[in-house]
């Protein structure tokens, strides 16, 4: 960091009071799995108005297979201590509810770049990935989870209504 420079959270009031929330939120939730994945998601949805669902991917150690623990959707309703809706998607044209999960091509483009990732126009750029198209993802962030040197998981979330719904301040948050 260069000298006289603080970070970008030092930087932005809005964003640091989103981490602290953040913290405070899961600090709260204790040892209960789903209510720290919870607390992710609706600190996510706070951070990233924009992202319509979410997803949290970790490996199961041994192989380092990833698979999806949580998938939500962010709930309408815009009360203060509004939760994220439950794990499937509304049905439509009758078919039965799909599990929320993250895009494989994401999640491997995540560790090979070993980075955060932002797809601004999904179904141009991972045209051929059948879960963007089949899930009409149109914008994507692909976070890993990092334990030291290893990524041991990835948060992706996205918006299915519009593409270029994200920008690069987005994958600081």
């Amino acid at each position: 960091m260069e000298h006289g420079k603080g970070s970008k959270v030092e930087r932005d009031p809005v964003l640091a009071t989103g981490l602290l929330a953040l913290s405070k939120r899961l600090g709260r939730r204790g040892l209960d799995l789903q209510a720290v994945f919870e607390g992710i998601a609706e600190s996510v949805f706070e951070l990233l108005p924009l992202a319509s669902h979410l997803a949290i991917e970790l490996t199961d150690g041994s192989e380092g297979k990833m698979a999806t623990v949580f998938g939500t959707t962010r709930k309408t309703d815009t009360k203060a201590d509004a939760k994220p809706e439950p794990k499937r998607e509304p049905p439509s044209d009758g078919k039965p509810a799909l599990p929320i999960r993250a895009s494989r091509a994401v999640i491997r483009r995540v560790l090979s770049e070993r980075a955060a990732v932002l797809i601004a126009n999904a179904p141009q750029d991972l045209a051929g990935a059948a879960s963007i198209m089949g899930a009409r993802i149109q914008s994507i962030i692909g976070v890993p989870l990092w334990d030291g040197d290893e990524i041991r998981g990835v948060i992706q979330c996205d918006n299915r209504s519009s593409a270029a719904m994200f920008r690069e301040r987005d994958l600081e948050v």
